[in-house]
């Protein structure tokens, strides 16, 4: 016999009918649930039924002929985004969304007495991804998107658990460093937020003076943040799990791009307003502005050091990469300087470049681009680029990380991950 169930309310009232008549058999006169009710599915293997609210549960039902009886329950975290919008039984499985976009799966045998935790949750971004770093300690890709969430990725399963905690960002994460257990974000919330790596967790967080491009981190005695700003540049230190100002430099940025050299503790910052400049991380914990040696006055779209430290690449505005090395003595009366390490500067993208990303032993490096094209560089063979062509189609790479020498990982504002082999 086919059921249906209809919903009045906060489900008080029942109807079930078959494909002959229609008749209200069950008025329940306890609401079943505490909050709207926005999904009902019934099991094709038992007597069986479930319902999914915006109280942020579900509720097994037992449909015996004309009755219903309650079962069980189960609720998750009483938060806004736990919200439940649907339900659907799949065999003995039964799967629901959550305002936040998760999906969980239930193991719901025909002979349930209880609900059970979920077997299986799939989380997710909702909106685009805006910077990803990959974690070789544990093979997991960390990304953070517009919505302001951030991610754990499982490279080996595709499945990702969502970072949490009162101090996260509200809105669109800018820029993203990683440094051992530690994950740093900046974002247009004007915030800088330290989380960590095992615990999923948002530590702390600092309002920075003015909006926030750029994050880097370096560790020499403790855990060294730089921050490029529209007005300034910032040196904070990660002491107790708390953010300690250490340096503030009022400088006019504007839009910016920023490396560091973690061996060098030098800083690299592509400014609209300045040009290329770098900044000095001095042994009493300063920030000291020098002057860069043959540097261009135009402003690159990307900086990106290479793994060593030693060789800069820059995403220059008329789509050319150029690669340079850098030397600098660490004095006070010393000047970084850029020599060219290419005979030609590479050119294939058709379109603004928007990332670069290092290959671990430093003889490869991607780039991607708004052309949505991924072009990977070799200085071993730099006439011989592979070009990826259609990488993420009709949308532009926002990060790329190498999982080894061999293998590169892309996202995109498409909110795709993916996954090469070159």
């Amino acid at each position: 016999m086919d059921h249906f169930l209809s919903l009045e309310g906060r489900m008080e009232s029942c109807f079930f009918t078959t494909a002959k008549e229609v008749r209200k058999y069950v008025k329940l006169e306890v609401p079943a649930h505490e909050a709207g009710i926005y999904g009902v599915s019934f099991s094709r293997e038992s007597p069986l039924c479930v319902s999914a609210s915006a109280d942020k549960s579900i509720k097994l039902w037992h449909v015996d002929g004309k009755s219903l009886s309650y079962v069980a329950k189960y609720s998750f975290e009483n938060i806004l985004t736990n919200m439940l919008l649907g339900c659907v039984w799949v065999g003995r499985k039964v799967a629901t969304v959550s305002l936040s976009g998760s999906i969980h799966i239930f193991d719901v045998p025909s002979d349930s007495k209880s609900l059970n935790p979920p077997i299986l949750s799939i989380n997710g971004h909702k909106l685009h991804i805006t910077c990803a770093k990959y974690n070789i300690l544990n093979s997991h890709l960390i990304t953070a998107s517009s919505d302001g969430s951030m991610a754990s990725w499982d490279i080996s399963t595709g499945l990702a658990e969502m970072f949490s905690g009162s101090n996260g960002h509200s809105s669109q994460i800018q820029s993203m460093s990683l440094m051992d257990e530690y994950v740093i974000t900046v974002g247009i919330d004007d915030l800088c937020v330290v989380s960590s790596v095992n615990e999923l967790k948002h530590l702390t967080s600092m309002k920075l003076p003015s909006q926030p491009r750029c994050v880097q981190s370096v560790e020499s005695k403790c855990l060294l943040i730089v921050v490029s700003c529209l007005e300034h540049m910032v040196l904070l230190e990660l002491r107790n799990q708390c953010l300690v100002l250490l340096d503030q430099l009022e400088i006019s940025l504007d839009f910016s791009t920023m490396s560091i050299s973690r061996n060098l503790s030098l800083v690299v910052v592509g400014s609209q307003k300045l040009g290329t400049t770098s900044f000095h991380i001095t042994p009493n914990q300063k920030l000291n502005r020098l002057s860069l040696v043959n540097a261009t006055n135009t402003a690159p779209e990307v900086v990106a050091f290479s793994p060593n430290g030693e060789i800069l690449a820059t995403a220059e505005q008329d789509r050319s990469i150029n690669l340079f090395s850098v030397t600098f003595g660490g004095d006070q009366n010393d000047l970084p300087t850029l020599k060219s390490a290419l005979s030609e500067w590479w050119l294939r993208h058709s379109a603004k470049i928007t990332c670069i990303g290092w290959s671990p032993n430093g003889r490869r490096l991607a780039t991607g681009s708004i052309d949505s094209s991924i072009v990977i560089w070799s200085l071993d063979e730099p006439k011989k680029p592979v070009i990826l062509t259609r990488a993420h189609p009709m949308s532009n790479s926002t990060a790329l990380c190498w999982i080894n020498d061999d293998r590169l990982l892309s996202s995109a504002h498409d909110g795709s991950i993916r996954i090469w082999r070159v």
